[in-house]
């Protein structure tokens, strides 16, 4: 494969900024590098050129899944996107997080997801995520 940049994409519904912004300064605690929008793009940056970038080049893709984030069509595109290029690339790269109850999207059903749903166990969640991206 060839060399990426080695972080990990955020694909969240604004909805979600809190949380986005909760798992993302865990994230780069815990020493990941971490492409977040919020904190990547600048005014007068295309959206789609620095997204769709940021994806091609992420090690990682976490989708934050919740009703906002699946009814989103920005995310949408980013997942069609990322999933595209799992599949191009025939390798594990979309992680689903489940931080609401919601309906899964069918293509990604069959997937093993990471439990954000509980506040409480957010410490021991992360652990789990942290052990899913040193793969």
């Amino acid at each position: 494969m060839e060399h990426r940049d080695r972080h990990i994409f955020i694909c969240y519904s604004s909805q979600q900024r809190l949380f986005a912004d909760k798992l993302t300064a865990a994230l780069k605690q815990s020493g990941v590098s971490v492409w977040i929008d919020a904190l990547a793009l600048k005014a007068g940056d295309s959206l789609h050129a620095r997204i769709e970038g940021a994806i091609a080049s992420a090690a990682y893709v976490i989708v934050i899944l919740s009703p906002a984030s699946v009814a989103s069509k920005w995310v949408q595109d980013e997942l069609r996107f990322a999933l595209t290029r799992q599949r191009d690339e025939d390798r594990r790269l979309v992680i689903p997080l489940l931080y609401r109850d919601c309906d899964i999207p069918p293509f990604l059903r069959d997937r093993i997801r990471m439990d954000f749903r509980e506040p409480h166990k957010f410490k021991a969640s992360l652990l789990r995520l942290l052990d899913a991206l040193s793969d």
